[in-house]
């Protein structure tokens, strides 16, 4: 099934394999504008599944090495080294662009398979094929709802005894949070948000748009940042008969706190329609997992914005890439509820790491319950 959220992430991530496939992937810094050596770019693939498969060993190991799933493969940096310890293996993107680059990367390697998936479940693969079903840096671009559903399918389309073994957020680091901050949702009467921005008044489908926006906090509650309710400007496109055509696309935090009648400024990268014409572009304030302000009756912004027809892509070969990048989206499932789906899709939790930067995420090593 294909549902606007989905829509969104599969905009996002085919525009990046377009622009930047490698740093897409791997977005180091230093790397941005494909400054990546293709060489060293697959070495860091090699280096992680080595690690993976020696931790997995440490754990009781595989109960065989048939196949393996690489969900989210983008250009199949560990669907190749995967390859080469398992005698079958399958990646999966939602970009085809992401699948096509695998393609020729993975060209010399007969055992690798790479499938466009733009659904939100995993239809197209049968149940219990997979002795190993790995993602890494991938659940944490889309909506949460999406990732539990992948999660599930994760257990369905693994072998009992077989490993599954993933990444996602949890919550906000609390260095980065207000003192005190404890974690509840805005309470009633704080949904007031006065937003401004201006916009150019024609683009081309598809170009990413970096939007300037003013926020004040028109209510008299402070707004302070929640553990795993992030509050974050985002925003809805209309079409030229005002219906809703894309409900979710960018999203930029918020201020760790914003004092009633207290403005800030927030920078949120948007991607144009795909449809040429004239179309409305809103900003609003959303607490993630809870409500958008509108819907508590807080004003939205809207502005007009011509689409025109796509300029075509620079060649992929170009050492020049464009400057204007689609915004990375992080989201998160708290532990304690990756926990519980876990255990309710029949798998059994044997290790979970923690990595810390404004994130606190987790590597869940788990097995499928026999």
């Amino acid at each position: 099934m294909v549902t606007e959220n989905l829509k969104s992430v599969a905009d996002t991530w085919e525009t990046l394999a377009q622009i930047d496939p490698l740093w897409a992937v791997l977005s180091e810094p230093e790397k941005r504008g494909r400054r990546w050596d293709v060489a060293e770019f697959l070495e860091t693939g090699e280096a992680e599944i080595r690690r993976l498969l020696a931790d997995i060993d440490e754990l009781g190991g595989l109960p065989a090495a048939q196949a393996a799933l690489d969900f989210g493969c983008g250009v199949g940096r560990l669907s190749i080294p995967l390859s080469m310890r398992f005698d079958r293996v399958i990646g999966i993107d939602i970009s085809p662009s992401m699948v096509e680059n695998a393609r020729r990367l993975a060209r010399a390697r007969p055992n690798v398979e790479f499938i466009v998936n733009p659904r939100d479940d995993l239809a197209r693969l049968p149940d219990a094929a997979f002795d190993l079903v790995y993602s890494n840096i991938v659940l944490q671009h889309m909506d949460p709802a999406l990732a539990a559903g992948y999660i599930a399918e994760f257990y369905r389309v693994a072998r009992p005894g077989g490993f599954v073994v993933f990444q996602i957020p949890s919550h906000l680091t609390e260095e980065w949070l207000p003192h005190g901050n404890d974690g509840t949702r805005l309470p009633d009467g704080a949904h007031r948000a006065r937003i401004s921005f201006d916009a150019p008044e024609q683009v081309h489908a598809g170009e990413c748009l970096r939007i300037h926006a003013r926020v004040r906090n028109e209510s008299p509650v402070e707004w302070l940042q929640d553990l795993t309710h992030q509050i974050n400007l985002g925003n809805h496109w209309h079409d030229a008969h005002g219906s809703e055509i894309r409900h979710d696309d960018g999203r930029a935090r918020m201020p760790s706190r914003l004092v009633p009648g207290e403005e800030c400024n927030v920078i949120v990268d948007v991607v144009a329609p795909d449809s040429p014409g004239p179309h409305e572009l809103e900003l609003d304030i959303v607490q993630e997992g809870v409500n958008w302000f509108a819907d508590r009756g807080s004003p939205t912004a809207r502005r007009q914005v011509m689409v025109v027809a796509a300029e075509p892509h620079p060649s992929t070969s170009s050492d020049d890439a464009p400057a204007d990048y689609p915004t990375f989206i992080m989201r998160g499932i708290p532990r304690h509820e990756v926990e519980r789906l876990i255990a309710g899709y029949g798998g059994e939790l044997l290790a979970c790491d923690p990595h810390e930067t404004e994130w606190v995420s987790y590597r869940y090593i788990t097995r499928r319950s026999t």
